[in-house]
């Protein structure tokens, strides 16, 4: 029991550091034109439209939380 809670709080930095590393190549992508314009082409799809801003706000809660655990 102890050896299974010890392995679940030490995977949270490394949940961290691989959502950080995951944030950090995602912006560096973004900064591309061909990509950018992807994901406007995405986002307008009609068949994502009326899910995107329900992704967002879920994506946004989940780096709410990891901040706060970065604390």
């Amino acid at each position: 029991m102890l050896k299974s809670l010890w392995s679940r709080l030490t995977g949270v930095p490394d949940l961290l550091d691989a959502l950080n590393r995951l944030r950090y190549d995602a912006e560096r992508c973004f900064k591309q034109p061909g990509i950018q314009a992807a994901w406007k082409r995405f986002q307008n799809d009609p068949a994502i439209r009326g899910v995107w801003p329900r992704l967002a706000e879920e994506w946004r809660s989940v780096e709410e939380a990891i901040n706060r655990l970065k604390q």
